[in-house]
């Protein structure tokens, strides 16, 4: 199956894109501080396009809307850990930091390529109770009556 960028989502790397420069423009001591590299040796234009768009075709799908909404810290953040984490040559995430804007679900074909998907996370002990409080009913409704 052949994955490309949708025109939603390319318009939404662009709005991305476009505010990670605004960012690093206004906050270029604030980059240099965190162990960006400076300000003119940082990616192009086209070059983050491209970091993003593979990132969000093999390695990890984005929730791009959620992204581009984010507050400055959580966008920022999940810019540096593509930037830092993403590996061109292999299309994957290279270390443990995964971005906070994830997509749930990847909606292709093919489970063993999502890292989304339910098989392969499991979920927390109480998360499970609270989605599926029908399994962990002991059938005692009332607690305490008639002693």
């Amino acid at each position: 199956m052949s994955r490309v960028i949708t025109p939603e989502e390319s318009n939404q790397i662009a709005r991305i894109v476009t505010r990670i420069l605004a960012v690093q423009i206004d906050n270029h001591a604030a980059a240099v501080r965190m162990g960006a590299l400076p300000l003119s040796t940082l990616d192009d234009r086209s070059s983050l396009t491209a970091m993003i768009a593979g990132c969000h075709l093999s390695a990890c799908r984005l929730d791009l809307k959620q992204w581009a909404d984010a507050d400055q810290l959580t966008f920022m953040r999940d810019f540096y850990v593509i930037r830092y984490e993403y590996d061109a040559a292999t299309g994957s995430l290279k270390g443990p930091r995964r971005p906070y804007c994830m997509a749930a679900s990847r909606g292709w074909s093919e489970p063993d390529d999502d890292l989304m998907a339910p098989e392969a996370r499991p979920m927390h002990p109480g998360l499970e109770e609270l989605a599926h409080p029908a399994k962990f009913k002991d059938g005692d409704d009332d607690e305490g009556e008639g002693e």
